[in-house]
């Protein structure tokens, strides 16, 4: 993926199906003309071997445990 300033990766599991999810989210900015919001740009469900190298490889911008 290229570098896009206003778009990230976001990785999601979802505990019902044990699913991983991936989404490319582009988030709305104080640059944006007004009315532009945030979107899901794409999502698709990814191998556990992907899931762990994205984790390993790519800067972690916030993470959220789980409580």
């Amino acid at each position: 993926m290229q570098d896009k300033p206003h778009t990230g990766l976001i990785l999601k599991v979802v505990e019902e199906n044990g699913k991983r999810i991936q989404l490319v989210l582009r988030l709305h900015t104080s640059n944006d003309k007004p009315g532009y919001k945030n979107s899901i740009i794409s999502a698709w469900r990814i191998s556990k071997t992907r899931w762990e190298s994205y984790v390993r490889n790519k800067r972690i911008l916030y993470k959220r445990n789980a409580d």
